[in-house]
């Protein structure tokens, strides 16, 4: 019997993709807002299914001169997230996923990490070295070589932008602290997808505007990646910088890292910097460009809110909405392009609707790992057991909802590996009679009076302290203590 079926497995989440706020100073967040809200109305018009994940694909603020007023945006902008959660996460911040731009860079910190350098062959020959080490820039505009002169206070320049976000995550997530080198994975295994974050920043400087993900990041989340698509979720990669670009530009990814992502099972990529919607396919293979399992859905949204300065010719600001319907092997993609209306394409208040497209959607199928029930328990117990992470295990459980024996026992099993507090945190009411004699166990020692109540009134305790003379012993002499 296969795992999931469409009657009761199909997982259906939508995404709000945003990217490149820009916001200028003379610009009204509160009206990028309302604007927002009331387009809103126009998706349930049109049967867009309402945000379950709010994705930013960096340009968080527009960026500054000066270290202040770079935080000062960042305040602006942690407001305007703030409030973007309220409004379409119902403030669940762990639903939104935020990762660095080319404009979250500090400039200032950068320029005061560099060093004039003589031009010469030799200082030429290590500049055309290319190389995610290589500390030589170019500086066209007065035909300068500079050489990172602090590794320690380069690294650094990220630093604003990992006080905003650690404030904003407080509790629930940090930033890795190699912000160069490492990337991070968040997993829902209810839906059935997870968000691998990546900076594409990690050459980022006022000399260097080239879009690069460092390998060893791509390496730091490997093992999550391979957990997660080995239990048929869908791995979603984020990040800032597009790949390709115009030919007398260089601020964009190379393909190769494309293909490296490929390799890790990345199967959508959500991306922004070019300040236009875009969807693309890539391939890993030209060879087999049949094997669907072997290709990337890349989507690119536009500037937010982008001013004069930060808009191309005849683009216009652009969001995407991002419908998927998840099966055993496969997801169903639609993406909705909204873009502002308004006659004045610089206005402080947008007006969202739906740009033409063929069916008024681009649809796509994305193919993920099909997996059977017996894959997917052999799966989750070596994973739990290799990093002794029951609670994990009880959630990946879950999420599979397999109803035979052998769930059961692992789920029962995980249960015992746990501590009190963690039992009554993961369990609040019991599924089966095992489960009663944990809680007891459980509330007794913690003195836990909200759980006990809530054991007090479960059907299954009733139905089993009927049958079961010992459990119904040891809930009555729990309830003395009561």
């Amino acid at each position: 019997m296969e795992l999931f079926t469409i009657k009761k497995q199909m997982k259906k989440v939508s995404i709000l993709h945003i990217s490149d706020i820009h916001k200028a100073s003379d610009m009204s967040l509160n009206n990028l807002m309302r604007s927002l809200i009331r387009d809103r109305e126009r998706w349930d018009e049109e049967g867009i299914r309402r945000p379950d994940y709010i994705v930013l694909s960096g340009d968080v603020i527009q960026g500054g001169k000066t270290e202040e007023e770079m935080s000062g945006q960042y305040e602006e902008a942690e407001e305007f997230l703030s409030n973007l959660c309220n409004e379409f996460l119902c403030g669940c911040r762990e639903r939104m996923i935020i990762v660095p731009g080319n404009h979250d860079v500090s400039w200032p910190q950068c320029g005061n990490c560099m060093e004039e350098v003589e031009v010469n062959d030799t200082t030429i020959k290590l500049y055309r070295q290319h190389s995610e080490e290589n500390p030589l820039r170019w500086k066209w505009d007065e035909r300068k070589l500079f050489r990172i002169n602090s590794k320690d206070s380069y690294a650094h320049r990220f630093d604003r932008f990992v006080e905003f976000y650690n404030r904003f995550f407080k509790d629930i997530r940090e930033f890795p602290s190699n912000p160069e080198q490492e990337a991070y994975c968040i997993a829902f295994l209810e839906d059935k997808i997870c968000f691998a974050c990546f900076n594409s920043c990690s050459q980022n400087d006022h000399l260097n505007d080239a879009g690069a993900i460092h390998k060893d990041a791509i390496y730091s989340i490997d093992d999550e990646l391979e957990r997660y698509y080995g239990i048929g979720m869908l791995p979603i990669g984020v990040w800032h910088h597009n790949a390709y670009g115009d030919p007398y530009k260089s601020d964009y990814m190379s393909k190769a890292i494309l293909d490296k992502l490929l390799e890790h099972h990345i199967k959508i990529g959500l991306f922004g910097h070019q300040h236009k919607s875009q969807i693309a396919e890539e391939y890993s293979d030209l060879l087999y460009p049949e094997d669907k399992r072997n290709r990337m859905l890349l989507v690119s949204s536009g500037t937010l809110f982008g001013g004069d300065s930060e808009q191309h010719k005849g683009i216009r600001r652009q969001y995407n909405i991002i419908e998927m319907e998840l099966e055993n092997g496969h997801a169903d993609v639609s993406i909705h392009v909204r873009e502002d209306g308004n006659d004045d394409i610089f206005s402080d208040d947008p007006y969202w609707r739906a740009r033409s497209l063929p069916g008024g959607a681009i649809r796509y199928q994305v193919k993920t790992k099909e997996v059977s029930e017996r894959e997917i328990l052999l799966r989750i117990d070596k994973d739990t057991r290799e990093k002794k992470d029951y609670v994990y295990g009880i959630k990946a459980l879950r999420s599979a909802d397999l109803k035979n024996e052998g769930a059961r026992l692992m789920m029962n099993d995980y249960l015992t590996k746990l501590d009190s507090k963690t039992i009554l945190t993961i369990l609040s009411e019991p599924e089966e009679e095992n489960h009663c004699f944990l809680l007891i166990a459980a509330i007794d020692k913690e003195h836990d009076v909200e759980a006990f109540e809530r054991l007090k009134n479960s059907q299954i305790l009733q139905q089993s302290i009927e049958k079961d003379a010992t459990l119904r012993e040891q809930f009555m002499s729990l309830a003395n203590k009561f």
